[in-house]
């Protein structure tokens, strides 16, 4: 510990201040992580897409990530955000990459998006830790050679399940470690479920994602929840995980314009604190989830789930929790 300096400045970096639930739950678990096994004083960075939002919830000092575009490019100049994370980084002693599915070609940007993030933290010579990733698909030459580019540089590797673990081998990735993802590491922050009192609902998680099944499936759910109602007077409660882009709450709609009663489905406001979501799990008779977060978050506070496997990451957890009968 003599060659560390006094204080350790990190820099971690992710999908985080984009109203996404569950980075902002990673994001919580890898800081938790940190200050558990911290041997020196640190200072942590967080490199955010909204600074005023992280500030508030996770109380830790903020940048905006480096411009990916023309016009990003030209407001961070503008704006001076730009030169505050170059800053960041310079006087950064460690660069933590993660978590989440960053690198992954099911939709266009997110690799390039990550690549030049982490490939700042590479010029400036900081050593680069990428930690809960889950990697792939990557069915495209330029996605495996970007994510290539970036994991062999890495000081430490760790993912999430061994999908990830044999993607990154194929792309010649040695010493990748699998562990949980960092949410798991939050048990203490779960509501104490020794005397659970259920309630008469269960916890629906949807997103956004193929239209043409959404439709389709939004009926077949509309059917299931009244069914549920009719049938055991349980009413289904939607908890939304995302607002923009993907918004989910474009999801809860498309449910409810099918159904026949509408007093059986309801959803209640995003909310970015974990902490205040779980309640809503650990009292639900069951969890039916599309949200990889909201499949965690079950396993969290114990509550059975049915896992809607839009992704090679939803397969993957169910996989590594040894539950797939529970996978669709």
């Amino acid at each position: 510990y003599h060659l560390l300096p006094a204080t350790l400045k990190i820099t971690i970096c992710g999908n985080y201040g984009a109203t996404n639930l569950g980075d902002e739950a990673i994001l919580t678990g890898i800081i938790h992580l940190l200050e558990a096994s911290a041997k020196i004083p640190h200072q942590m960075t967080v490199i955010s897409s909204n600074c005023r939002a992280t500030k508030k919830l996770h109380n830790l000092h903020c940048v905006p990530p480096f411009p990916c575009g023309f016009r990003s490019f030209f407001r961070g100049i503008f704006g001076g955000g730009l030169l505050k994370t170059i800053r960041a980084i310079k006087q950064t002693d460690m660069f933590i990459l993660g978590g989440g599915g960053l690198f992954t070609d099911e939709k266009p940007l997110p690799v390039i998006i990550w690549w030049i993030q982490a490939s700042l933290a590479l010029f400036y010579k900081k050593p680069l830790f990428c930690i809960g990733q889950s990697v792939g698909p990557l069915k495209s030459k330029w996605s495996r050679f970007l994510t290539k580019n970036i994991f062999k540089h890495a000081e430490i590797i760790t993912v999430r399940d061994e999908t990830s673990k044999k993607t990154l081998e194929k792309l010649g990735i040695a010493n990748v470690l699998v562990l949980a993802d960092p949410v798991f590491s939050l048990t203490e922050f779960a509501p104490d479920n020794r005397t659970p009192q259920k309630a008469k609902y269960i916890v629906l998680s949807l997103r956004p994602w193929n239209k043409a099944l959404q439709i389709k499936n939004s009926k077949i759910l509309a059917q299931f929840v009244d069914w549920l109602h009719f049938k055991y007077g349980l009413k289904t409660l939607f908890v939304p995980f995302q607002l923009t882009k993907d918004n989910d709450m474009d999801a809860f709609e498309a449910v409810s314009i099918h159904l026949q009663n509408k007093n059986a489905f309801s959803a209640v406001p995003y909310n970015p604190n974990f902490q205040e979501v779980l309640p809503y799990l650990a009292h639900s008779q069951a969890i039916i989830g599309m949200r990889l977060h909201s499949l965690i978050f079950a396993a969290l506070v114990n509550t059975p789930f049915i896992a809607l496997a839009y992704s090679q990451k939803i397969n993957s957890l169910v996989t590594e929790l040894d539950q797939k009968d529970y996978l669709l």
